[in-house]
């Protein structure tokens, strides 16, 4: 909500086209300030995460042919053709898990009978990750497909992983001579145990790391080869517990932030793991590791300008780093197709003749892409011309919020303030507007009309005098001012 001082600086000349990535939370503040107002059927269906209309319905054809060629040349043996169709048509499905669920096994087992073994592990893991198989039962999978899908599951996760030639044919494998050893995992920061151990030798290890807290209780070291030692047999609950307490003793240690942010993550529970993520930025805002797992937690939530933001600093630092490439390649995606949405909702809701339906239209563009600014004038002038003025006063006042610097603000502020007769109130924001450098014919006339519904006649006599010598014709200001001059009489 605005207040009667507003920051001049809000109203300077500036006049951007879009809201830059850094300044993108007015959907977010739009969707609070309106909720207050707007019926809740409109609202509702205005914002992604709350669209009520079949997903289904929304998917562009183009992904959907793309689907269904990856499919014939799957079933007809043509796997890298089935691939080259099926990876670019996965990017259409991203908001409909059920048809992703079906491009992601096509995929997984595409790329096992392709030899590909790291990218088929890739989808398996995508599936995991995205809870997917949750959606399985209402997916369109042949039952051949669902058990060569199985199949493949079952041999990549054994500790020797499998091969494509055993995804072929069905021999007895050789007798090993001694157990395969799982890969060694990356480097991470702090460092973990890397060995697998047996359960008596783990047992011993987490009695001995506790021995060793309980001795040295304020070596972070310890702390995090403890927490590691639980995630590694999948223990998040107690991972978490011994983070707490280390934190407990160094409320400001970034390491142990991220490292709490990330198992949490682990946890799927992704508001708290950025809220963490947020408190240890300061100290590891380079740390390529932390940027990565901050705009997954991001990605999560569909926060995409900040995901985004998060990934290209990763790749400015290592361009090639882990799936980073691929995430930036499904935002861009992502925005490709919300802009379109958004600029199909837009111009149903300027052809619309129903108010309340534009205003849904108006609040569902916005809901895919809230950086075009004139929308927000737009919604407002609609609201205005419903008689809902606090309502066109919350859209603009996003704009604030948000610090977007653009002269038609304080003229539909003023407008909204005088059309609700807060005389006052239009008064401030509009001479703040005009003091600024944002002078308009239309910032005048209104201010005048403010004045004279405040009975400041003398101050309305001036502004119009000085309107109608600048702008003779302008709207019915001469005869205003000739209105004025007999009441100061």
């Amino acid at each position: 909500m605005m207040s009667n001082a507003a920051p001049q600086k809000r109203f300077s000349r500036f006049h951007p086209a879009r809201l830059n990535s850094a300044s993108r939370r007015p959907l977010r503040l739009l969707a609070y300030l309106l909720a207050i107002y707007l019926p809740a059927g409109i609202l509702f269906s205005a914002f992604p995460l709350q669209e009520a209309s079949t997903q289904a319905e929304e998917i562009d054809p183009f992904y959907l042919k793309l689907s269904r060629d990856g499919k014939y040349f799957f079933q007809n043996g043509q796997y890298g053709e089935a691939v080259k169709s099926l990876e670019i048509a996965f990017f259409g499905f991203i908001d409909n898990p059920k048809k992703l669920l079906e491009c992601y096994v096509h995929l997984a087992v595409a790329h096992f009978k392709l030899k590909n073994v790291e990218k088929a592990k890739y989808y398996l893991d995508e599936i995991n990750r995205q809870d997917l198989l949750e959606h399985l039962a209402a997916a369109q999978l042949p039952k051949g497909l669902l058990d060569e899908y199985t199949e493949i599951t079952s041999r990549l996760s054994r500790p020797e992983g499998g091969s494509p030639e055993q995804g072929e044919r069905q021999a007895t494998p050789a007798p090993k001579e001694k157990p395969a050893l799982s890969a060694p995992s990356t480097s991470r920061t702090p460092l973990r145990p890397s060995a697998s151990k047996p359960a008596a030798d783990r047992a011993a290890h987490l009695k001995k790391l506790k021995q060793e807290i309980k001795a040295d209780s304020r070596n972070a070291a310890l702390y995090f080869q403890l927490s590691g030692a639980y995630l590694e047999q999948g223990k998040t609950g107690e991972a978490r517990s011994v983070l707490q307490d280390l934190l407990q003793l160094q409320p400001d240690n970034a390491a142990a932030l991220f490292e709490l942010g990330r198992t949490y993550g682990l946890e799927k529970k992704f508001v708290r793991a950025v809220e963490l993520y947020e408190k240890a930025a300061p100290s590891l805002k380079k740390n390529i590791d932390f940027l990565y797992e901050t705009g997954k937690a991001y990605f999560e939530l569909q926060d995409y300008a900040k995901a985004r933001v998060q990934f290209s600093a990763a790749q400015a630092i290592n361009k090639s780093y882990r799936e980073t490439e691929n995430y930036l390649v499904r935002l861009d995606e992502i925005e490709r197709i919300r802009k379109q949405k958004a600029e199909r909702y837009l111009g149903e809701a300027r052809a619309q003749k129903d108010r309340d339906k534009k205003t849904d239209l108006y609040l569902r563009a916005l809901g895919q892409d809230s950086s075009n600014i004139d929308v927000y004038f737009e919604l407002s002038g609609v609201l205005c011309d419903g008689q809902q003025y606090k309502q066109a006063v919350q859209v603009i006042a996003v704009l604030l919020e948000a610090r977007i610097s653009d002269p038609r603000i304080p003229v539909e502020l003023g407008k909204a303030y005088l059309l609700s007769k807060n005389y006052g109130r239009a008064i401030t924001v509009l001479s703040e507007g005009r003091s600024s450098g944002g002078y308009s014919p239309e910032l005048s006339y209104l201010l005048a009309k403010a004045y004279l519904g405040k009975k400041m006649f003398r101050e309305a006599e001036s502004e119009l005098a000085r309107l109608v010598g600048q702008s003779p014709d302008y709207k019915d200001a001469a005869a205003l001012l000739q209105e004025c001059r007999k009441k100061k009489k």
